[in-house]
């Protein structure tokens, strides 16, 4: 177990102190944007003040910039690291599946973030709107808004497969595609998975859409995991 602890530790000091200025930033800048936004439009609904706060534009800047804070650095393993998995030795399909858990944990802060954005700015509007809102109101908005039910589907079954596969088969292409760089070759797997998301985010409730995404996110992610456990190589220090 120390070994994978070890592992584990070796990718987040490579780039889980960008990802989180990554998160903040993206914190700071919906909360500044839904502040100026309600200075002006006071009597918007919240969904209406979601929307017009660029919420989802900045999702996905922030969306792309993690995969590129956590693919960057293992494109480019350099002595270091290969130093530390030659002495733990340690088989190459269980540094590829640790990286890929340790790249889904990522997302899932992502989405945590997000959650916490979205409840501190519903709990700000609830308080200061001059509408005659309630709890049950800022739950409907759930409904109603594309970006906030997105981030949390509620009741939506299909919502919730969706944004769970996004995080883990992102997580597990993204780990195939650093693997994939590192020996000159091109890893499809990411860039269709980036793609959906980029489409498909935010979506309505609802809809044959998501069905035909659901399908697609399977694909790679479980090709990526047949190639993940194919092999069992262990790092050797030389």
């Amino acid at each position: 177990m120390k070994r994978y602890v070890s592992v584990f530790e070796m990718f987040t000091r490579s780039s889980l102190y960008k990802v989180l200025l990554i998160l903040v930033t993206m914190a700071v800048a919906q909360l500044v944007s839904f502040y100026m936004t309600m200075q002006e439009h006071s009597d918007v609904i919240l969904s209406d003040l979601i929307d017009k706060s660029y919420f989802s534009w900045i999702w996905k800047i922030a969306y792309i910039l993690v995969t590129i804070a956590i693919v960057l650095p293992s494109c480019n393993m350099g002595s270091v690291q290969d130093y530390t998995l030659g002495r733990l030795r340690i088989e190459e399909k269980r540094v590829h599946l640790v990286q890929s858990l340790y790249n889904t944990l990522c997302y899932v802060l992502l989405w945590m973030t997000e959650v916490v954005v979205l409840l501190a700015t519903s709990t700000y509007y609830l308080k200061t709107t001059k509408l005659a809102v309630s709890n049950q109101t800022i739950f409907l908005e759930f409904y109603k808004s594309p970006m906030m039910h997105s981030i949390l589907p509620l009741e939506d079954i299909p919502g919730w497969i969706l944004l769970i596969l996004f995080m883990i088969g992102t997580g597990f292409a993204a780990e195939r595609f650093s693997r994939r760089q590192r020996i000159g070759k091109l890893s499809w797997e990411l860039i269709l998975m980036v793609a959906l998301m980029l489409l498909l985010f935010p979506r309505q409730l609802g809809g044959s859409v998501v069905v035909f995404a659901i399908a697609w996110m399977i694909l790679p992610l479980s090709f990526g995991y047949r190639k993940l456990i194919d092999g069992g190589q262990v790092y050797e220090h030389k």
